[in-house]
């Protein structure tokens, strides 16, 4: 995988698939309202349906530009056929030109599911190391989705975190409409059990994250912008398998500084008590993703907590520059639905619906000022609906042989090379393991 940046300046092959794929829309769509707009009781704008069509599974809302366009829409009715096909016409064409996007991706074909629910894990894993962090570019070295989640009850895995206790273990999670909770899904996909947040109603959790045996479960969704406040739930670890209620559960309030905002990526720092929360926000249209961050209370606080604005990610510039992409990232580009970082601390990973970018991060950083940094793309399976990212630990899934001596200093720790699990939401997703070279 090439860096960010390296590209010549000239136009992307996404842009012109973007534009296409809209005025696509919003032709097809206009031609069915001339038709039938007389037959329908409540007349909306075409284009907005169109887009809410493709919005609606993921739960976001049409940019705010487009829902300008919807009185004047109402307004072009009364205009004869010919003035309302050149006039919608051309804006379908400027929303469209407005828009950016990813690059091409290639869909790997997973081998048959491994169906085995009976392994369980018992021995600590040894925790991933990234021994430097002057690498610049990402090599992927493999790709493999040899099995599938067997729980049932996953069906929207919105956050994913590999275990600090127990070898090839996940936690995931349902988002919105779901009973909180946690499931145990090993890396061959077999089920280690559901465990529900006793006297906690999940909003919208959207993430996970996982330190010193801790979990954080971030609900942190906001599809409508109009939460007060947010919340991220503490606890430690379960034993796979057992299925217990968790009952011992600290839970943090937080409020944003300038405005409430959709969020789906949680960070927790290994190295220090910085947390931050990263923005998937698009009211004001696709725009950078913001970045908050707090230090976590040593004790349960009293009061909710102001996050502080840290800074943003321009994720729609690394998307025009991206080797991969599916669907849904060239029509929403810049959108970021998934962190974690190494346990060392040195790796930052976060995700868009496209693909995977790797940030490394020196000693002397805090996450937000690595997050600002340059990254280089890792790369994933092709998951039109992506929201789930863990970085494994050394010697976990397939090809762990490759944690050797990547760079020939004499280190097989693990420290030249990352592996990372990806899930799509969805009935019995695949697993996805990528294993990159650090260079």
């Amino acid at each position: 995988m090439r860096s960010p940046g390296s590209g010549d300046g000239s136009p992307s092959v996404p842009s012109s698939i973007s534009v296409l794929v809209l005025i696509g829309y919003g032709t097809s769509e206009l031609v069915i309202s001339f038709r039938e707009t007389r037959k329908r009781s409540q007349p909306a704008n075409q284009l907005i349906g169109a887009w809410t069509l493709v919005h609606a599974p993921i739960g976001l809302r049409p940019p705010a530009r487009l829902l300008r366009i919807d009185s004047a829409y109402r307004t072009l009715r009364s205009l004869t056929p010919g003035w309302r096909v050149t006039i919608v016409a051309a804006v379908t064409a400027v929303v469209a030109a407005a828009c950016t996007a990813g690059t091409e991706a290639s869909q790997p074909t997973p081998n048959e599911a491994d169906t085995s629910t009976t392994a369980t894990a018992t021995e600590p894993p040894v925790l991933n190391t990234v021994l430097s962090t002057d690498w610049t570019t990402c090599e992927q070295v493999s790709l493999t989705g040899e099995s599938r989640v067997s729980q049932v009850g996953l069906v929207e895995a919105s956050g994913l975190v590999a275990s600090s206790q127990f070898t090839d273990v996940l936690w995931s999670h349902n988002d919105s409409g779901s009973a909180a909770g946690i499931y145990g899904v090993g890396l061959d996909g077999s089920d280690h059990g559901f465990f529900p947040l006793a006297d906690r109603d999940g909003v919208d959790i959207e993430d996970i994250a996982m330190v010193d045996g801790r979990i954080h479960l971030g609900d942190i969704g906001d599809n409508d912008r109009r939460r007060e406040s947010v919340q991220v739930h503490i606890f430690d670890e379960p034993a796979p398998g057992s299925g217990k209620a968790i009952t011992d559960i600290t839970t943090i309030d937080l409020t944003y500084p300038d405005r409430a905002t959709d969020a789906e990526a949680l960070l927790v720092d290994p190295l220090s008590d910085e947390v931050v929360i990263l923005s998937k926000d698009l009211q004001d249209g696709l725009a950078n993703t913001r970045i908050y961050s707090f230090a976590m209370p040593s004790g349960t606080p009293t009061e909710s907590i102001e996050m502080t604005f840290a800074g943003e990610i321009d994720v729609a510039a690394l998307e025009s520059q991206a080797t991969e992409f599916t669907l849904t990232a060239v029509l929403f580009p810049g959108l970021l639905t998934a962190a974690d970082i190494s346990a060392d601390g040195r790796l930052i990973a976060v995700r868009t619906y496209g693909t995977v970018w790797l940030y490394p991060r020196t000693p002397d950083q805090t996450m937000a000022e690595a997050l600002q940094g340059q990254p280089c793309e890792g790369g994933s399976a092709a998951e039109n609906q992506g929201e789930s990212l863990a970085i494994l630990p050394a010697g976990s899934g397939p090809d762990s042989d490759a944690d050797s001596d990547a760079d020939g200093d004499g280190d097989t720790g693990g420290g030249d090379t990352v592996r990372y699990v990806t899930v799509t939401e969805g009935n019995t997703p695949v697993i996805n393991v990528v294993t990159v070279n650090l260079r």
